[in-house]
């Protein structure tokens, strides 16, 4: 294998009904799903886990927001000790990455009415239990949990990711 590697997403015909970050998040919940059978059965799996960094990046780059809470990647990086592949339910990842999309979406749009308020709460909750966060040891998380700014709920679950993968790759290596 080369010292350099590129990474690309499959060429897909994007339609109205399929955007380009559906396919991104979808193969992120399939590449995490396979990565974490391979490790179950002591093959190698190095290499998918670079294609989650560079999907996990790419995911980031569509759905991330200026808001920030000081102190969130420190508390996050001692928090999460599970990494994306090492979460069993494929159908529970799908679900939390489809309603992590959902969100960006909303908040990308400027939608902030209670319903998204509500959705952004809902994520919270998932990331913080599919990760096994432990709030009472995050004061940040449970703040920005507290706060009901979707935005902001919406860039510590990316950091979380982001962290859950080992970080970021722009490059694909």
């Amino acid at each position: 294998m080369s010292d350099v590697t590129t990474y690309y997403l499959p060429e897909v015909f994007i339609s109205d009904e399929r955007s380009h970050i559906d396919i991104i998040a979808e193969t992120l919940v399939r590449t995490a799903s396979i990565a974490g059978i391979l490790k179950s059965i002591g093959e190698d799996y190095s290499e998918l886990v670079q294609i989650l960094k560079f999907l996990t990046s790419e995911l980031v780059m569509e759905l991330y927001t200026t808001s920030f809470a000081d102190g969130v990647v420190g508390e996050l990086y001692d928090a999460i000790k599970i990494r994306l592949w090492d979460i069993d339910d494929e159908s529970k990842l799908s679900v939390f990455i489809n309603d992590v999309v959902f969100l960006g979406v909303m908040v990308k749009e400027g939608i902030n009415n209670s319903e998204v308020v509500g959705l952004a709460g809902e994520v919270m909750e998932e990331f913080a239990n599919m990760f096994s966060l432990d709030l009472s040891k995050c004061n940040v998380v449970r703040e920005v949990m507290n706060s009901g700014n979707p935005a902001l709920i919406l860039q510590v679950v990316l950091l979380g990711l982001v962290l859950a993968v080992g970080g970021l790759s722009y490059d694909g290596g």
